[in-house]
Formats: C-alpha cells, sequence, structure tokens
C-alpha cells in the first residue's frame, strides 16, 4: 500500500511501522483458538480481552456490542461462541452472576417479609392486609414447592448415579 498505515500478510491486516508497530485487534482476519490462547493472524489476543468478552457476554451483552467493547471483530467473538471451552467460561461467569443475585435477594428476603409483616397490622386498611396475607401465603407456596422439586430432582439424580448391583 502507498502512504497506507496497514500492509497486508498472511490473510489478515498488520500495521506498519507509521502505527507504531501497534497491533490493529480489530481488523484481522483469521482467527484461532489453541490450548495456550486465542489468536487473531498470528497475534495472540491478550487474555484480559478474552476474559472482558465472556463477561459481557454473561452479562447480556450481544456478541457486537461485546466486540466494541473489546475493540476486536464482532466475526471473532461469533469464532469463540463455536468454541465450547469459551461457552463454558461465559456460562461459568453467568453461574458466578446469578449467584451473587440469589444471594443479594436472600437478604433482601427477611426485610421483604417484615415490611409484609408490618402491612398486615391492624392499623393498615382490610383490603391491604389481604393483598399482604395473599402474597405472603403465595410466595410461601412458591417457595415450599421450589424446595419439594429441589428435593425430588435430587433423590433421581442420585438414582441415576447410583452403582448398578
Amino acid at each position: 500500500m502507498q502512504g497506507g498505515s496497514e500492509s497486508r500478510e498472511a490473510g489478515g491486516l498488520f500495521p506498519d511501522k507509521k502505527s507504531g508497530g501497534r497491533p490493529q485487534i480489530g481488523l484481522y482476519r483469521t482467527v484461532a483458538a489453541f490450548p495456550d490462547g486465542y489468536y487473531m493472524s498470528k497475534r495472540r489476543i491478550s487474555e484480559a480481552v478474552v476474559e472482558a468478552v465472556a463477561v459481557d457476554l454473561a452479562g447480556g451483552h450481544s456478541a457486537a456490542q461485546a466486540a466494541r467493547n473489546a475493540k476486536i471483530a464482532a466475526s471473532t467473538v461469533h469464532l469463540w461462541l463455536d468454541d465450547p471451552a469459551f461457552r463454558k467460561r461465559v456460562r461459568a461467569h453467568q453461574d458466578r452472576m446469578t449467584s451473587r443475585a440469589v444471594g443479594i435477594l436472600s437478604r433482601l428476603t427477611a426485610s421483604a417479609a417484615y415490611t409484609l409483616g408490618l402491612l398486615l397490622g391492624e392499623t393498615m386498611e382490610p383490603e391491604t392486609r389481604h393483598r399482604a396475607a395473599r402474597e405472603i401465603l403465595g410466595q410461601w407456596m412458591n417457595i415450599k414447592t421450589h424446595g419439594e422439586l429441589i428435593e425430588r430432582l435430587e433423590a433421581l439424580e442420585a438414582r441415576q448415579h447410583a452403582p448398578v448391583r
């Protein structure tokens, strides 16, 4: 290229000396995953970028948005999503995020139950007391049913994994 800041090599675009030799990450075409990391056109993508993309995807960003945030091509993210190890990494982040959310909700549950209990007080309007009581009983049934389903599922899993005699 005449006067350009990029030169074509081996299936991708590489910066020349005018760009300070810095890789232009979003411009590479060839992407590959190897046991020791992710590469674009023979240039290793930093683990921090791969991790940031996984966290963005786990947090609900689209592949295109995660790619923009990481300054890489969306096609790169889509190729990574074809990799079972990368999808497992995203799921692990989703599991951690869900666990944190459940922890926060668990801490808030006691406060919410207390607030509903206050609404049952004699000084409240009868309709408000009725709605609070119905909400408490409905939530209690949901929690009870959920607990029973978990117990049944665990029993089935234990039977499935039990050694055959």
